[in-house]
């Protein structure tokens, strides 16, 4: 059987976009390796799905794995101690790997086996420490970015008002309107605003002060501090229903003062009060 003839199997976009391809039977045949993999992986793994990848160029191709939108992996073909053969490649692996991020073989079963150990979809366990990664860098970024863009107009408004002696509120607003540039005193105390909202949240997510709301399967798997639950619509709390109500309605990577912040539509951090606010 040859695994583009399978249903499961389809070209990522990335791929299709660089070479110029718009249907997998435009693609040379796939070498027997990978072929037999996908081909034993197809039937093993059901509800899989196979998008092929050009690591190793279009001749060379590999796939990644996908299960219900969820990436589980990727595999790759490539030369590696004198030989070719499968690069495995996922979270899992490069934990456990001292050297290299990534798993290596010439032989089909131990490929096989490798991806049927390491390939599934993420516990909640791996989903709460990827979501708190993920907003803690968010956070981090978010303050680097409001921290520069605050120093940048402070600086711009003070250059300014050493011309105009540093006068009053009202003349020094006048004076900047007249050279055009009443924009600087809005930017400023706009960043500084969002700076200290970044920063609170920050303050509230190490301090364990913060819930990270997961959305799944129209349930929502809430972590506060060292409690873990699954709820819905009518079992959340008062004060996490109505603030993960404000978050729905904002655009991602987005933070609203004394509430929280929405990282995607999955995935949300509320501000908790100490020790107030319970699940």
């Amino acid at each position: 059987m040859n695994m583009l003839d399978l249903p499961c199997v389809s070209i990522s976009a990335g791929t299709a976009k660089r070479h110029n391809i718009t249907n997998k039977s435009e693609l040379p045949a796939p070498r027997t390796s990978i072929n037999d993999l996908v081909v034993a992986l197809s039937v093993i793994r059901p509800l899989w799905t196979f998008s092929i990848t050009d690591d190793g160029g279009l001749r060379n191709y590999g796939f990644e794995v996908h299960q219900s939108g969820e990436k589980l992996g990727e595999v790759a073909w490539g030369y590696f101690r004198s030989n070719y053969g499968f690069i495995i490649k996922n979270e899992r692996i490069a934990k456990d790997r001292t050297r290299g991020s990534n798993y290596r073989t010439s032989d089909t079963k131990k490929a096989l086996a490798m991806i049927k150990k390491t390939f599934y979809r993420q516990n909640f366990t791996e989903r709460f420490a990827n979501a708190a990664t993920t907003i803690d860098r968010l956070l981090s970024s978010e303050i680097y970015e409001k921290r520069s863009k605050a120093a940048k107009a402070r600086g711009e408004m003070n250059e300014q008002a050493t011309l105009f002696a540093y006068a009053f509120h009202n003349e020094f607003i006048d004076f900047l309107k007249s050279k055009n540039r009443h924009n600087i005193w809005e930017t400023h105390t706009v960043a500084n605003l969002e700076m200290r909202t970044i920063e609170d949240a920050k303050k509230a997510h190490d301090s364990a002060n913060a819930a990270i709301v997961l959305r799944a399967d129209g349930q929502y798997i809430v972590k506060l501090r060292d409690k873990v639950e699954i709820m819905d619509d009518t079992t959340l709390p008062p004060w996490l229903k109505a603030k993960l109500g404000m978050l729905k309605l904002v655009e991602n990577d987005h933070f609203v003062s004394d509430v929280g912040c929405r990282v995607n539509a999955e995935c949300f951090m509320v501000l908790a009060k100490n020790e107030e606010d319970q699940i």
